[in-house]
């Protein structure tokens, strides 16, 4: 696998040998400049440069831990079978416990700096590395593609993310999610907004962050494999050939060692051995062959399943209403558009006109939609005043100086300021249950129900951690139930309620529970698989009396 590299490219090219699980050398080529990246079954361990500036000790120095004479004093020592940080630590010039850190610091400086060539050539050879002492990264390779994309300038990333129609989804690759990675808390909140429903503008609309900052962020997330196209999960936000042509390579199956070395032979021979653009050509024309028919297959099924999917967005969006009219209650008018106070008129309006396209009440007007209708139609009024107000410039200065915080916090006051430290416990919770770290994610959650015990979510991921233990189930069973008294429409309560009652061997409350979880999402396929194993895959009672099924004992 080769290529030329371009914006991302190597971002890409590093996602693409993690998905795969791939072993191997990725080297990057610049001129006379040369780095390695050395990986082990898709994860960066270690890198190496024949950069000067790059080498351990010229980076001691960078960063003040060495002396040029100090530096100088042990390079005349290198070559008698001991390296730079060994010598270091025998001239009591660093300790090892600092050599292990500043190592480590330095594979990842070396990494960082592969990522953000924008030109020269790649190429990667798949191998078997087995690493002895060498310090490694200590960085899952999503955690490094974060931390690569955070440094690119957030005009680039919005350049790269050109897209604004396109609806993300949470990653539906077990081995992409499971990688460890820190995400600070407005990354953990932009990355709850990405439920496969709302597009990257209206993710851009609620956003707390500048348009620029919001795209970087989701640029992260998705070149880091934690979300994906929900139309096209192959597809990578970089508009890259050579990246394409790396994700179909590190897909790909491996060669064995006798055809490679049959083929190296003939190319030899014949004296045509071909180049690395056109094998990059023929690698990319095998994927998009790939992709084409993968999507004819997929137009085949859509047909069939086209109603159930409409229901499906129809469920969606009611849920949407429900959840923004209650909130929309006790939210100022800054809340209620999902903007920061500091936001000017461009921003106001892209989010109102976010709303609009999705909120306005001619949607609604459908038989199906009579239940939020009222709601959909109060919502779009409250839309419609922030509006109003905050685009005229009197009005809005009235409001801010008549809504300007008093000498001592109103109740109302200190409820929002607990409600945001709730949100933050919550952020905090979901980032702990990413790492896998599920004692810590309960207290966060626990913390965030203390202070504020109206949100359905709080209890609802609450839930979902208990019952990963027997011992939390019937706590867990509590917090679904009531995550539900307060919105009724949460499919996933349903869903894992339904899962706790078979493990409890409760399977007529079980399949009341898959049956509910229907009525909401027609194509949840957790549910259906169930109900098909109870035998209870039919119409079944509606929403209120299954929900009633709850609290019978």
């Amino acid at each position: 696998m080769r290529g030329s590299i371009g914006p991302g490219t190597l971002i890409a090219v590093v996602r693409a040998l993690c998905s795969g699980q791939k072993s191997g050398i990725l080297q990057i080529t610049h001129g006379e400049e040369v780095r390695k990246l050395l990986c082990q079954k898709g994860t960066i361990k270690f890198a190496t440069t024949n950069l000067p500036q790059e080498r351990l000790g010229d980076y001691l120095l960078k960063n003040s831990r060495l002396t040029a004479a100090d530096l100088e004093k042990a390079t005349i020592q290198v070559g008698r079978g001991e390296r730079i940080g060994q010598i270091l630590v025998r001239l009591k010039m660093l300790t090892a416990e600092e050599l292990t850190r500043f190592a480590r610091d330095h594979v990842l400086h070396i990494i960082f700096n592969s990522f953000a060539a924008r030109e020269g050539e790649y190429s990667f050879e798949e191998a078997d590395i087995p690493l002895g002492q060498e310090i490694k990264a200590g960085l899952s390779t999503a955690g490094m593609i974060m931390e690569a994309v955070r440094r690119i300038d957030p005009a680039e990333a919005a350049r790269l993310m050109k897209d604004e129609k396109i609806i993300l989804r949470p990653s539906i690759s077990e081995h992409m999610r499971s990688q460890p990675i820190s995400l600070g808390p407005q990354e953990g909140y932009l990355m709850s907004r990405v439920d496969g429903n709302m597009s990257v503008g209206e993710i851009i609309s609620l956003s707390p962050l500048p348009a620029a900052e919001t795209l970087r962020t989701l640029l992260g997330l998705w070149s880091a494999g934690l979300i994906e196209d929900s139309t096209d999960p192959l597809r990578l936000p970089f508009d890259d050939a050579a990246a394409v042509a790396a994700q179909a390579a590190a897909s790909a199956p491996p060669a064995s060692a006798s055809s490679s070395t049959a083929s190296s032979s003939q190319s030899t021979a014949s004296g045509a051995s071909p180049t690395p653009k056109a094998a990059s050509r023929r690698t990319q024309g095998g994927l998009r062959r790939k992709i084409v028919r993968r999507k004819v297959s997929a137009s085949r099924t859509s047909g069939a399943s086209s109603k159930v999917s409409e229901k499906s967005r129809q469920a969606d969006l009611s849920r949407e209403v429900i959840h923004r009219h209650k909130d929309a209650q006790e939210q100022n008018l800054y809340d209620v558009l999902g903007i920061m106070t500091t936001a000017d008129e461009s921003d106001i309006r892209r989010a109102y006109y976010g709303f609009a396209k999705r909120l306005h009440p001619d949607r609604f007007q459908a038989p199906e939609y009579k239940a939020v209708c009222k709601q959909a139609e109060h919502l779009f009024s409250m839309l419609t005043e922030a509006y109003n107000v905050l685009t005229d410039p009197e009005a809005r200065k009235e409001y801010d100086e008549h809504h300007a915080a008093p000498a001592k916090a109103s109740p109302a006051e200190r409820k929002q300021e607990q409600s945001e430290m709730a949100r933050q416990n919550f952020l905090y919770g979901k980032a702990m249950l990413q790492k896998g770290k599920f004692h810590e994610a309960v207290k966060f959650f626990e913390n965030a129900l203390k202070q504020d015990d109206k949100r359905a979510e709080y209890y609802q991921y609450l839930g979902s951690v208990q019952m990963k233990n027997p011992a939390w189930r019937r706590d867990a069973e509590k917090n679904f139930i009531r995550a539900l008294e307060i919105d009724p429409s949460l499919v996933t309560c349903y869903v894992n309620l339904g899962n706790i009652y078979l493990r409890l061997k409760k399977p007529d409350k079980a399949e009341l529970m898959f049956q509910a979880a229907l009525q909401w999402d027609p194509d949840q396929p957790v549910a259906k698989r169930e109900l098909e194993q109870l035998g209870g895959l039919k119409s079944g009672a509606g929403v209120g009396s299954v929900f009633k099924g709850i609290f019978k004992k």
